[in-house]
């Protein structure tokens, strides 16, 4: 099936393995963070983070389809840039150049790594036609079907949110400090 199929491997590396791990204890650490403190709840961080754990369990558990769970990983590179503009945004330094160079770094990184990877989600459509692909389990079904599209939703409703604040940030009317 791999040879029809060349997304669908049945083997978990060991740098996949650490990967999932690795995010699956931030996720989880994250959700219990969102759950002690209000301000930081968000129903999009929980839809984001409830999808997140449960496509790592089905991973861990059902190592198929490391294309697809390699993407997401590839979706997590922006992280670093929304944690620092959060930061710098905090300390109060939102006219810093900085912070501007963050923003279209992040702006950049987003849509290479977030948006563009949509093409890897639609090069499984001309498989769905032999129904081979059925034949891998309902829980990467689930993954690729209901949790992929989720999160890609998700992004491009991010990735609007990003181009509008780096729009307004790169070329609003410089505002007097004093």
């Amino acid at each position: 099936m791999t040879n029809i199929f060349p997304f669908l491997y049945r083997l978990c590396p060991p740098l996949v393995v650490h990967m999932v791990c690795m995010s699956l204890g931030y996720m989880v650490a994250d959700s219990l963070l969102m759950v002690m403190f209000v301000p930081l709840r968000d129903w999009k961080m929980v839809l984001h983070h409830t999808a997140a754990i449960w496509g790592s369990l089905n991973v861990i558990g059902r190592p198929v389809g490391m294309r697809f769970g390699n993407t997401w990983f590839l979706m997590e590179l922006s992280t670093p840039f929304v944690h620092m503009r959060l930061i710098l945004h905090t300390l109060g330094y939102r006219r810093s150049l900085l912070y501007k160079v963050n923003g279209v770094a992040m702006l950049v990184v987003f849509f290479l790594c977030r948006i563009t990877t949509i093409l890897v989600f639609v090069d499984v459509i001309p498989h769905m036609k032999t129904g081979e692909l059925y034949k891998v389990g309902s829980g990467v079904l689930i993954n690729m079907f209901v949790l992929t599209p989720i999160f890609y939703v998700m992004n491009i409703f991010w990735f609007i949110k990003i181009c509008k604040g780096a729009y307004r940030v790169l070329y609003s009317p410089k505002m007097n400090t004093e």
